[in-house]
């Protein structure tokens, strides 16, 4: 009998942990939390190759412009895939300016362009556990900003987790500007994990209203 009260007991704890996790949006019962931003949001940009890393870069422009009591209310460090030639010296060129050296951490790249299906889930498997450690314990996000690429997926599956611990991680998905009408396949998995998945344009936003927010163009 105590066997069993204490099954219920960590059964309930564990459901209760999965709920919590879920985003705000796709809840049922929705809560509010307000977060006290005391020092510069530390956030994770995940970089894709060509036209993601251009938006991104565009939205990291605007967001460096934000600012709290003239102090920058974001501190940035990208991850870029350690097949992608050309993104850190376009983020360099676009960036460094108002950041100065960028920190920037190379991961394996968890899809290649045309690379089939099923070697996607080995180069995937084998991307989530090598961004464990510099996710979690190195770089310690408060904030994941994500645009697309399939690079992000680990890093946003290891977010999830540590949320799922007590560990207060945003995701911000926000859908390339490519996408009018149909969500690409990022953005489809990243439905069930992003606390906030923005939209460029409005068919996709009447497609997929209230799970997403339009806001206009951003990139």
């Amino acid at each position: 009998m105590v066997y069993q009260i204490l099954f219920i007991v960590l059964l309930l704890v564990f459901l209760w942990r999965v709920y919590s996790c879920i985003p705000n949006r796709i809840k049922p019962f929705k809560s509010t939390t307000r977060i006290s931003i005391e020092k510069p949001i530390n956030t994770l940009v995940v970089l894709g190759s060509g036209g993601h890393t251009t938006e991104m870069c565009t939205l990291v422009q605007s967001l460096i412009k934000e600012k709290r009591n003239s102090i920058p209310l974001y501190q940035f460090t990208f991850l870029i895939a350690q097949t992608d030639n050309k993104s850190a010296d376009f983020a360099t060129t676009k960036l460094s300016k108002d950041l100065g050296p960028l920190k920037i951490h190379y991961i394996p790249r968890s899809r290649e362009v045309k690379q089939s299906l099923v070697s996607s889930i080995f180069t995937t498997l084998w991307a989530f556990l090598k961004t464990v450690r510099l996710t979690l314990f190195e770089v310690q996000p408060d904030l994941i900003l994500v645009n697309g690429p399939g690079t992000c997926v680990p890093i946003c599956v290891n977010a999830y987790i540590a949320k799922f611990f007590g560990k207060m991680i945003k995701i911000i998905y926000v859908e390339s500007l490519a996408r009018v009408r149909k969500l690409s396949t990022t953005g489809w998995i990243m439905r069930f994990m992003a606390d906030r998945l923005i939209v460029q344009w409005k068919p996709l936003f009447s497609k997929h209203s209230p799970q997403v927010d339009y806001v206009g163009r951003l990139c």
